[in-house]
């Protein structure tokens, strides 16, 4: 890479001939770390954001089909009430007392 290059020949080194850990190339290098990490941080929460909306569109249609389900439950149920109710008349009618006058 370029700036890894340039930087090569803009080392600082010390009079014992170690690297001044001070010098702005390793500051560069720290950056360039820095920045690596985040894009990997960065990659693994999108990965992670992209399964969490795909749990959640999942969860939101199961969520539909359910409330369908219940609404004809709901339906059935009032039809199974009416009927109920509309034998418990006809049982009343056939079942009273009749007058024979």
């Amino acid at each position: 890479m370029v700036i890894n290059a340039v930087l090569f020949f803009h080392i600082q080194r010390l009079s014992n001939g170690s690297i001044d850990p001070d010098s702005e190339v390793n500051r560069v290098i720290e950056l360039q770390e820095t920045i690596e990490k985040q894009n990997a941080e960065l990659t693994a929460t999108r990965a992670k954001i992209a399964e969490l909306t795909l749990k959640i569109t999942e969860m939101e249609e199961s969520a539909t089909s359910m409330s369908k389900e219940l609404i004809k439950a709901q339906e059935l149920n009032v039809k199974l009430q009416r009927d109920l109710h509309e034998v418990s008349l006809n049982q009343f009618k056939y079942n009273a007392p009749q007058d024979n006058y």
